[in-house]
């Protein structure tokens, strides 16, 4: 099985018990017969043709997020100049680049200019696959919730909030308790409601077949990559979190069995790191011109919702190469069996976030989609009472960032958020077209009206869970 065979099998898996899925590829805008192509007019001629883009990607029916940013050469690597696209996307791989290229392909190709692949939107996706990069990381915010339902769940909370106010403003229901009004609005729900726009039902429940997929993943990273155990910490918050019973005392003793297994490679993997850190030499990032940071806070300042794309270097020695790839491989299990639940680490304000390696693991990737300001964002990671150990480990191997101590601590507190805000910034590149399905709606808003939903269509609630499912609303 080729690479592009064995990529669509693991969609494919995954997409069984995990989506929405992502596609990040990154194409060549310097055709090599020539200096190149000036990164200004190529910002300039995607930002041009971005209207017409975006309106046609509200078409697309399976389509969360898409970003489009020019990325400068780089004498580093010896990269020209380059496009990197990256799409959120409900649908098998093959069939949301059939609609995707269907309904804007000409677009897309227009942005490419010179090194687009013909003049036939049909030649995009093969010319899309062959440039694809594969997310080392990806965290979903709102796990299985695809577009059309996010859409649904969202008329259907507008819906019940409008009858809600409607009827306690007559007072007919100053006599009802919570629960029999919640059953009156499943009622009306059923019999007003109806249509693909309204979701009826609760939601779908994982099938046997795929819990078993989860769990087998996760057993096999256990068994056969031992140094996960810098996940530890994780994995018995889990088992905190499960109902008392007989399976928390049966899973609680097969994490301290498996630590057995898993105590000593994890110490040598991280006394491998701390001499690594001893004999590395301090960088410093040069920090961006002002008129870049301008133009960053400008565009942040503009919009609720936020987008920060940072094409990261690597430190310039193989063993940090191989290690990132290891922390991310340990990263991409933390986000597919602990951080599912609508927080990353704590922070519960991203949408999606993607980590990937690319030119040979010499650079870096970072793309996150979130809600509020960019300074409240660096905060909760590595500001005062933050949650350090989702981004210091992988931020450790990054050209320019701020010394760590044993993978997960600052070397000095004080100047690591400076210095990481200002590798942030020295490395961050603004998309020249940010679209989103629903750009008005928060993690939590979506977390929210699936909560509702569930609830509506519940069999039975006590009163305080009824209570609390108003709120709700």
């Amino acid at each position: 099985m080729g690479q592009a065979g064995a990529e669509r099998w693991n969609d494919r898996l995954r997409g069984r018990w995990r989506g929405p899925r992502s596609l990040t590829t990154v194409l060549p805008l310097d055709s090599g017969a020539g200096p190149g192509e000036d990164p200004a007019a190529a910002r300039d001629r995607v930002r041009r043709l971005e209207p017409d883009l975006v309106q046609r990607l509200g078409e697309v029916s399976d389509l969360h997020f898409l970003r489009l940013v020019v990325v400068p050469a780089d004498e580093r690597t010896g990269q020209g100049l380059r496009l990197l696209l990256n799409v959120i996307h409900d649908r098998p791989l093959d069939e949301h680049l059939a609609d995707l290229t269907r309904r804007a392909g000409d677009v897309l190709i227009d942005m490419l200019g010179s090194t687009a692949p013909s003049g036939r939107p049909m030649d995009l996706p093969p010319f899309l696959l062959q440039h694809r990069v594969r997310d080392d990381a990806l965290y979903i915010g709102a796990v299985g919730r695809t577009v059309q339902e996010i859409q649904a769940e969202r008329r259907l909370r507008d819906a019940l909030a409008e009858r809600v106010d409607r009827e306690e403003a007559s007072g007919r229901w100053e006599s009802l308790d919570a629960e029999a009004a919640r059953r009156e609005l499943r009622a009306i729900a059923r019999t007003e409601w109806t249509g693909p726009e309204f979701p009826l039902g609760r939601l779908p429940r994982p099938t046997r077949s795929q819990r078993t997929l989860k769990l087998v993943d996760l057993a096999l990273v256990l068994t056969l990559f031992p140094i996960i155990g810098v996940l530890g910490y994780d994995l018995m918050d889990a088992v905190r979190r499960m109902e008392p019973g007989p399976k928390r005392a049966l899973t609680r003793m097969g994490a301290w069995i498996w630590w057995l297994w898993g105590a000593i490679p994890t110490a040598v993997a991280f006394l491998v790191v701390r001499g690594l850190e001893l004999w590395e030499r301090p960088l410093e990032a040069p920090g961006p011109t002002e008129a870049e940071l301008q133009a960053l806070e400008q565009a942040e300042d503009e919009r609720p919702r936020n987008e920060l794309t940072v094409w990261f270097p690597v430190r310039d020695n193989w063993l940090s190469r191989v290690l990132l790839r290891v922390i991310l491989f340990g990263a991409e299990r933390g986000t597919r069996h602990f951080w599912a639940d609508g927080a990353l680490a704590g922070a519960r304000n991203i949408h999606y976030a993607r980590i990937l390696q690319v030119d040979g693991g010499r650079s870096m990737i970072f793309m996150s989609d979130y809600e509020g300001s960019f300074d409240a964002y660096i905060d909760h990671f590595v500001g005062i009472g933050g949650n350090h150990r989702a981004v210091v480990p992988i931020s450790s191997r990054l050209a320019g960032c701020p010394k760590t101590r044993w993978l997960y601590l600052q070397d000095d507190p004080p100047s690591f958020r400076p210095g990481w805000k200002q590798l942030i910034r020295t490395y961050q590149t603004d998309a020249s077209v940010w679209y989103s399905a629903y750009p008005d709606l928060t993690c939590n808003d979506v977390l929210n009206h699936a909560a509702i939903r569930d609830g509506l269509f519940a069999d039975e609630l006590s009163d305080q869970e009824a209570r609390a499912w108003a709120r709700r609303i």
